[in-house]
């Protein structure tokens, strides 16, 4: 039994010095990745479903999903927060390839940013706003 709580002691002592130790070095805390999947909204004369955008977070990649003979392309604004919660906009990304094509964009993203994502279907430099919807990942 002594040898028990001898050993019992001494690990929670070790358990404690390590934490310490890695609060004190400046560890960097763990961030939980999330993947995000959409797809357009029925809106503006376009059937649900026209466009999709899958977004990657372990490589940063967004692929975006022209699904509809619509003669509409997809467009991705985004946006997001770094963990030292400076707020950076990049350029918007857009695929209209046509129907049943895709085109993937590998961005860089800071790990474990706040990712803000707006898709919506283009036609003719025209923002669809009705066909819009919006999510969020971490990098």
């Amino acid at each position: 039994m002594r040898k028990f709580v001898h050993r019992l002691v001494t690990g929670a002592l070790a358990a404690a010095a390590a934490t310490g130790m890695a609060l004190a070095l400046g560890a960097a805390p763990a961030h939980a990745e999330t993947n995000l999947t959409m797809v357009t909204r029925a809106g503006n004369g376009y059937a649900a479903n026209g466009g999709g955008v899958f977004f990657n977070a372990t490589g940063e990649i967004f692929t975006l999903y022209d699904q509809r003979s619509d003669g509409a392309g997809v467009n991705v604004s985004y946006y997001y927060r770094t963990p030292d919660n400076i707020w950076i906009y990049p350029a918007d990304l857009y695929y209209g390839g046509g129907a049943g094509s895709s085109k993937s964009f590998n961005k860089s993203i800071v790990d474990g940013s706040s990712v803000y994502i707006e898709l919506c279907l283009i036609d003719s430099g025209d923002i669809k706003e009705a066909t819009c919807t919006s999510g969020v990942a971490v990098a």
